[in-house]
């Protein structure tokens, strides 16, 4: 058969450019040159020309040897979809299988003698190409198992794309062994599932930035941070930068103050007493009455009114006085000595946080506050914890145990057999630190000791007299405790920065502001306290305080 249409061919060529010596569309004499043909008539013929100029298509090559075919025959036998065959039939015409489409091919078949045809679709996996069915490759957009990408995997007439389950859930497609295959898969913790892919949570702010005149809310995921009053004058802002959420202190306007969490106009203050420290006053605003009260057996916290805004100032009682009921009365100078117990002070919470090896920090589970320590990083997948009753076990290395092992996203409940539901979100097994989550709250403390003594009353020429003071901050202090507090000798001291690199602690100390390094001075009631600070590589774990 395929000689059939070789030779049909070049008869072809023969009527597009005439018979050797034919000038000027006229066709001449055929050349005595003997190639026998046999035409479809059963005659054999000197060479094709002759047989062209007797209007016959050529059968073969070579004489008649036998009559002339009178049947049809299919070069792939029948409808068989997965070969291009071609039929001949009795009168000398002849058709090729081909596709209709990618999916559709027309199948020529002998039919009682004659030539027929029919349209048949190729089955799933399979595509039309050159006149048959053949296998069809597999192609996925996002070229494998990839989450965070939405993709569409075809094969054949089958195509299935990247979808989501529910909104914490994805179905992926890919490509196995040529084949569609599907895996259902579960975003991370700080991811959703939208339009056929695994993103990071949104950052909302319904204030949509900075605006100290409404309190807003900012969202991400499952952390959630609403606006707050850092003092009565200033703004705790949160909103939202490069996908982050940040927070920032805004000062209100000298017309305004704040109320939970947004800068409104102030109202008409008023003071019973002034700053007269051996008064017992009230100073009301707003509906808000505020009472002078003891900040120490020597201190007073006295309330006043600035314009139209309520101010405080921590007033010294002097020699030969001490405070009672908000307000200075005389007394004895009596000693004492400072209180060598740790003292707890909070600086701030959160349900996450991030610990490097050997970092601890303060969880509430219930009632009970216990010591999270992270023991090891030891690759980049888990993590080991122990967990301590309370800060006194941790000081006598009294674990409730210290081989709790935590998987990367898992969640572990009762570690070390207390109902404590542990995130690990995040783990670097080259820097050695973790960010975990928790139901619960982290609160990130500061354990310090006093030694010394303490003058109260009367004929007493200084308050204390600080030989050293030693604070312990669970986890060290860092740059994420900017604008946070602490304890130093007694006064609530503000964090300005925490430049770790540079070595450098920036404080607001007792109305004064310090850019401190290791060994630098404080001064308190004319005394000059030299500050011995220790920083790590990620923060501030220590600072020890004694007179120069």
């Amino acid at each position: 058969m395929r000689q059939y249409l070789i030779v049909s061919l070049f008869v072809l060529g023969l009527l597009l450019v005439g018979c050797p010596g034919s000038e000027g569309g006229t066709t001449q004499a055929c050349p005595d040159e003997e190639q026998l043909v046999c035409g479809l008539d059963g005659e054999t013929y000197t060479n094709p020309c002759f047989a062209h100029k007797a209007g016959v298509n050529i059968a073969h090559d070579g004489p008649c040897t036998s009559p002339p075919s009178t049947e049809c025959s299919d070069g792939d036998g029948g409808k068989d979809i997965f070969v291009a065959g071609s039929v001949l039939g009795p009168d000398g015409a002849y058709k090729d299988d081909f596709c209709k489409d990618k999916n559709t091919v027309v199948e020529y078949y002998c039919d009682g003698g004659v030539i027929s045809s029919m349209e048949l679709p190729c089955p799933i996996g399979y595509l039309c190409t050159n006149g048959l069915c053949d296998i069809a490759p597999c192609d996925d957009s996002d070229d494998g198992i990839k989450p965070g990408e939405k993709g569409t995997t075809s094969s054949g007439t089958e195509e299935e794309t990247d979808t989501c389950e529910d909104e914490t859930t994805l179905i992926e497609y890919y490509c196995k062994a040529g084949a569609i295959e599907s895996e259902t898969i579960d975003c991370q913790a700080n991811e959703k599932c939208v339009d056929g892919a695994c993103v990071e949570h949104e950052c909302e702010d319904s204030d949509e930035g900075q605006d100290t005149s409404q309190a807003g809310t900012v969202t991400k995921g499952d952390v959630i941070q609403e606006d707050a009053c850092y003092d009565p004058n200033t703004v705790k802002e949160y909103y939202c930068e490069a996908g982050l959420v940040k927070s920032k202190n805004i000062d209100c306007g000298t017309d305004e103050h704040c109320v939970e969490g947004a800068c409104i106009e102030k109202e008409t203050c008023e003071d019973s007493d002034g700053q007269d420290k051996f008064t017992l006053g009230t100073t009301t605003f707003e509906d808000e009455t505020y009472m002078d009260s003891c900040y120490s057996d020597a201190t007073v916290v006295e309330y006043y009114c600035d314009g139209d805004e309520v101010k405080t100032k921590t007033l010294v009682c002097g020699i030969g006085y001490e405070c009672a009921g908000g307000k200075c009365i005389e007394t004895e100078c009596e000693e004492t000595n400072l209180d060598e117990t740790p003292v707890r002070y909070e600086l701030f919470s959160d349900n996450e946080i991030t610990l490097y090896e050997g970092d601890l920090v303060e969880v509430e589970v219930g009632s009970d506050r216990f010591m999270l320590e992270l023991v090891e990083v030891p690759d980049n997948e888990s993590a080991v914890f122990a967990l301590y009753a309370n800060y006194e076990d941790y000081l006598d290395n009294d674990e409730v145990c210290d081989d709790e092992g935590v998987g990367l996203g898992d969640t572990s409940q009762d570690i070390c057999g207390e109902d404590l539901d542990l995130d690990l979100d995040v783990v670097d097994d080259t820097d050695f630190f973790v960010e975990i989550s928790t139901g619960e709250d982290f609160n990130a403390v500061q354990y310090f000791v006093q030694e010394g003594t303490e003058y109260t009353g009367s004929g007493c020429e200084v308050d204390k007299e600080v030989e050293q003071e030693t604070s312990l901050f669970y986890p060290p202090l860092s740059v994420p405790m900017e604008g946070e507090s602490f304890r130093m000798l007694g006064e609530l001291t503000d964090i300005d920065e925490v430049d770790v690199a540079g070595g450098v602690l920036s404080i607001d100390f007792d109305g004064d502001n310090y850019d401190l390094e290791d060994g630098d001075t404080v001064e308190l009631d004319g005394i000059d306290y030299q500050v011995d600070i220790r920083f790590t590589d990620w923060g501030i774990d220590r600072i020890i305080v004694e007179p120069d």
